[in-house]
């Protein structure tokens, strides 16, 4: 099972410098492989959305296209949890170290994962793969 921050699906949809890497990624994983996000990275992916288009970066008309997109995308090709009470209570307990820069989305994340026994929790974000690994969590990039 693997586990998908929003870093990681933002380039399917959006042109980035990484997209091509990250769908190449997709088309390598083994066949039957269960993805998996949580309601949190719908949540994160339309702030995404929504901060491009309110930075100038992002017509308004296209955020629609690419919020469409994503809904399909999930509906499609992955399975969306919902954090449940124990997701947010090992949340708590990744914050509560106060030895980290975790971001408590970020953990949220972690604490969703970590408790489906995730293969791998795919981020491109630096500081979640940093945090992730202290915390001795299956956190990889997933491209080179």
């Amino acid at each position: 099972m693997f586990y998908f921050d929003t870093s990681f699906l933002v380039p399917l949809l959006l042109p980035e410098e990484t997209s091509d890497r990250v769908d190449r990624f997709f088309q390598q994983l083994p066949a039957g492989a269960e993805l998996v996000v949580s309601q949190w990275t719908r949540v994160e992916f339309i702030s995404v959305l929504s901060r491009l288009v309110r930075m100038g970066e992002l017509q308004t008309d296209i955020a629609s296209l690419c919020s469409e997109r994503f809904s399909i995308l999930l509906t499609e090709n992955l399975r969306v949890v919902l954090p449940s009470m124990a997701d947010f209570d090992l949340c708590w307990k990744f914050m509560d170290r106060f030895d980290n820069s975790l971001r408590a989305g970020d953990a949220l994340h972690f604490a969703i994962a970590s408790n489906l026994a995730v293969e791998a929790i795919l981020t491109l974000d630096d500081g979640m793969l940093k945090e992730g690994r202290l915390l001795g969590l299956p956190v990889d990039r997933g491209i080179k």
